[in-house]
């Protein structure tokens, strides 16, 4: 037991003795590379706390999604159509005459003023109206131009009754009001209205029947049509009778194509005449 003490106590000694040697020997830590640790450690701290903060806001702003994910879907409203619906457009135009002849006066003049009255009663019946307004040295003359009632079956058959545009040609059909729409400054001599001078019935009273014809890419369409027939009389007015002063009726047929190939075209063949041989009545 004594010979293990004896090395114990030298060691204990030399320890001692060598205390203060490396006490003076190794310099004293400054104060501020002591803080710098301290200072890093906090930053570090800080930042862990925002990246927390951050996690919590996107929690509860996924528990938030959550929440409206399982909430019942509400079914969109769906727009109930009402009728009828009513459409009214108004046409018209100002001229202005300018001549260099001492006998005529630059003037200004009032064209044509036309109200278009489009009423759908349905899906798939309406009525149109079509009255126009034209100022005349004497006076205001008030004019009829359409009175219709249709009924639209499908694409393929739609049946007008009334006054319509005869189907002739592609200029009565698609510009047969408003100065702004066609593609002239007046109507073509051959497209002139009857009553205006003009040599074809390009109105007609009476039952027409159009639409598509089941045809693939070539876009055929037709219309038929059986209206009062020609005046008898050589009086001025329309070539067409509003009111017929004979038994027998004119037929109108047109037919039209618009291939898909050509867009920008059609192409169609039309003719109206008075047919002495149909009438529409007993003897």
């Amino acid at each position: 037991m004594k010979s293990r003490l004896k090395p114990i106590l030298a060691a204990a000694l030399l320890a001692a003795a060598l205390l203060p040697a490396i006490g003076q020997t190794a310099p004293a830590p400054s104060a501020a590379g002591a803080a710098e640790p301290f200072e890093g450690l906090m930053r570090r701290i800080e930042q862990l706390e925002a990246k927390a903060r951050r996690v919590d806001e996107l929690e509860s702003q996924l528990n938030a999604l959550k929440a409206r994910a399982d909430e019942p879907a509400v079914e969109a409203a769906i727009p109930v159509e009402s009728w009828p619906k009513v459409q009214i457009q108004v046409l018209g135009h100002v001229n202005y005459r300018f001549s260099d002849l001492k006998s005529e006066k630059n003037s200004f003049l009032l064209g044509e003023l036309a109200t278009v009255t489009t009423v759908k009663l349905n899906e798939q019946a309406g009525v149109l109206t079509d009255i126009h307004l034209t100022s005349t040295p004497e006076g205001l003359v008030v004019e009829l131009g359409r009175l219709y009632a249709s009924y639209q079956f499908n694409d393929n058959f739609k049946l007008d009754v009334g006054r319509f545009n005869t189907a002739i040609g592609w200029y009565n059909n698609f510009y047969h009001n408003g100065s702004y729409y066609q593609t002239a400054v007046g109507r073509p001599a051959m497209q002139e209205l009857d009553d205006m001078g003009g040599a074809l019935p390009l109105r007609s009273n009476g039952v027409a029947l159009s639409g598509e014809i089941p045809s693939g890419k070539h876009g055929l369409s037709y219309t038929v049509a059986v209206t009062n027939g020609r005046k008898y009389s050589f009086d001025d007015g329309e070539a067409t009778a509003i009111v017929d002063d004979n038994d027998f009726k004119a037929v109108n047929v047109q037919l039209r194509a618009k291939p898909e190939w050509t867009p920008n075209w059609s192409f169609g063949a039309a003719g109206a005449g008075h047919a002495r041989g149909l009438w529409l009545r007993d003897d």
